[in-house]
């Protein structure tokens, strides 16, 4: 049985892994697929150092385009989902509480795409793929200052900044799945 695995990441790449070259056919049958996609903060919590600003992914119109992602994800035909999480318990108590209708699904990106695509797509299990905790972000700057690249960062951060914002402005006037597509395309194009 073919392996594949769906992994949401928020702000990754999206692309499958490739069979190393020279392999045989039978270590490619071994080898999983993996399709990472990175997304956007659907309920941005506004913890991130740069936050895209989004509208109401509960919106009706909204709705019918996530509807259409998950459609579009469903071709892919994963064997497992892991999503950004880092409790694989309290997601087993979520994933379980919406199987049996106890849970209304929130704006949160893991509710919308990854739970409600592990159910449709009929899992047992949704899998949490994450470490909580504050990234060192003062020691970047600490270190940059130390080295003489602080200007090197500060263009870093301006461009990612930039990015960010171009990401909601794209989004205002597009559908989720165009969205996605252009935050993991190499090639932004309007």
């Amino acid at each position: 049985m073919r392996s594949t695995i769906l992994s949401l990441v928020a702000m990754t790449a999206m692309g499958a892994l490739a069979p190393a070259q020279g392999a045989s056919s039978k270590e490619e049958a071994k080898r999983a697929e993996v399709l990472v996609l990175g997304v956007y903060h659907m309920a941005n919590p506004g913890h991130d150092i740069f936050n895209m600003q989004a509208d109401d992914v509960l919106a009706p119109k909204r709705q019918q385009e996530i509807a259409e992602l998950a459609a579009v994800l469903e071709k892919f035909k994963p064997t497992k989902i892991a999503v950004e999480h880092d409790s694989q318990g309290k997601l087993n108590e979520r994933y379980a509480k919406y199987l049996a209708g106890q849970y209304l699904l929130t704006a949160n990106e893991i509710d919308q795409i990854g739970i409600r695509l592990a159910k449709d797509l009929g899992h047992a299990a949704i899998y949490a793929v994450d470490a909580d905790g504050d990234f060192p972000f003062q020691r970047v700057i600490n270190y940059a200052k130390a080295t003489g690249q602080s200007a090197k960062l500060e263009a870093m951060m301006g461009d990612i900044g930039e990015m960010v914002k171009a990401q909601g402005e794209y989004l205002k006037n597009h559908t989720v799945l165009q969205t996605l597509l252009y935050m993991n395309s190499d090639a932004k194009v309007a």
